[in-house]
C-alpha cells in the first residue's frame, strides 16, 4: 500500500479557493499597512502568537501569492505604479529649497508653486501674526528628503542590512539562536600577518 500524501504541506502552493478564511482576510489586512504582525492580529490569530504566525503565513506560496494578487489588483484599481512612486520620491530626494522660495527668502505664492509642481513638497504651511510688531511669519516646512534618500536608496537595493553568515543563500530548516565569532584588534600600523 503507497503511503497517502497529504496534501498542502509545508511551504507547497495552496490553491486560491484552498485558503482558509482567516488566511484569506490575513491576506486582506496585510495589504492595507504591510505589517504582517498586525495582519495576523486583525485577522482573528491570538496576538500573543501573532509574530510566529505571520512568519508562517508569510512563508506559505499560496498566501505570498494571494497578496501578490491583491496588491496587483490594487495597483490597477488605484492607477499608482510603482514609477510613479519612485518619480515623487525622487522629486522629494533631490528637492532644492531655494525653488520654493524667492531671492530674499519669502516663500513664493502657492499657485505659482503648484503651476510649476512644487507644491507637493510642501508638507505644513503656518503662519503666525504679532499684532503688537504689525508683522505676519509665513513658515513653511519640506516633506523629509532624508527619509526619501533613504526609500530610493532601499528600493534600489542601494543599502545592504542583513549578511548571510553561514548559509550560502540557502534556507535554514532551525531557527538561529546564536551567532559566534570572534574580533581580533590590533595596533595602529601593527602589520598582520597571515595565519597558516
Amino acid at each position: 500500500m503507497k503511503p497517502m500524501k497529504l496534501p498542502y504541506l509545508c511551504n507547497e502552493a495552496i490553491p486560491k479557493a484552498m485558503l482558509t478564511d482567516r488566511q484569506e482576510q490575513f491576506c486582506k489586512e496585510y495589504i492595507i499597512d504591510l505589517n504582517a504582525t498586525q495582519a495576523a492580529i486583525r485577522a482573528g490569530y491570538a496576538a500573543k502568537s501573532a509574530d510566529a504566525n505571520a512568519t508562517r503565513l508569510m512563508g506559505n506560496d499560496g498566501v505570498k501569492e494571494r497578496i501578490a494578487e491583491l496588491m496587483g489588483n490594487r495597483a490597477k484599481r488605484t492607477e499608482v505604479t510603482a514609477d510613479m512612486i519612485v518619480q515623487e520620491l525622487a522629486l522629494i530626494a533631490f528637492m532644492d529649497i531655494g525653488d520654493l522660495v524667492d531671492s530674499d527668502g519669502d516663500m513664493l505664492d502657492m499657485e505659482e508653486l503648484k503651476e510649476q509642481g512644487l507644491s507637493r513638497l510642501i508638507a505644513e504651511v503656518s503662519t503666525v501674526e504679532n499684532t503688537k510688531m504689525g508683522t505676519k511669519t509665513r513658515t513653511l516646512k519640506a516633506l523629509p528628503k532624508m527619509q526619501a534618500l533613504k526609500m530610493l536608496g532601499d528600493h534600489l537595493g542601494m543599502f545592504k542590512y542583513n549578511v548571510d553568515l553561514t548559509t550560502k543563500g540557502k534556507e535554514l530548516n532551525a531557527p538561529v539562536t546564536h551567532i559566534n565569532f570572534t574580533i581580533n584588534h590590533r595596533k595602529p600600523n601593527e602589520k598582520i600577518e597571515a595565519q597558516k
